[in-house]
C-alpha cells in the first residue's frame, strides 16, 4: 500500500512540474507578444508619419490633449486627500 502511495506522490510531483514549466512558457509567450505589439505600434507610427504627416500631427495633438484632460480630471487619491 505504501508503495502505491509513493507512486501517486511521484506522479503528482511530475504533473505539477509540467504545470510549472507551462506557466513559465506562458509568461515568456506573453512577454514576446507584448514586445511584438510594441514594435508594431512604433513601426505603424513611423509609417503614418511618412505617409501622411498632417494626419499624424493631428492624431498626436488629440492624444496629448486627451492625456492632459485625463491628468486634470482623474487626480490620484493622495493629491485629493492633501487638499
Amino acid at each position: 500500500m505504501e508503495r502505491l502511495l509513493q507512486y501517486f506522490d511521484d506522479l503528482d510531483d511530475f504533473v505539477y512540474t509540467i504545470a510549472l514549466l507551462g506557466e513559465r512558457a506562458r509568461t515568456i509567450g506573453i512577454l514576446a507578444a507584448f514586445i511584438c505589439l510594441t514594435v508594431l505600434v512604433q513601426l505603424l507610427g513611423i509609417y503614418a508619419a511618412i505617409a501622411n504627416p498632417p494626419i499624424t500631427v493631428a492624431t498626436g495633438s488629440l492624444l496629448v490633449v486627451g492625456l492632459m484632460y485625463r491628468g486634470i480630471v482623474c487626480q490620484s487619491p493622495e493629491i485629493s486627500a492633501a487638499s
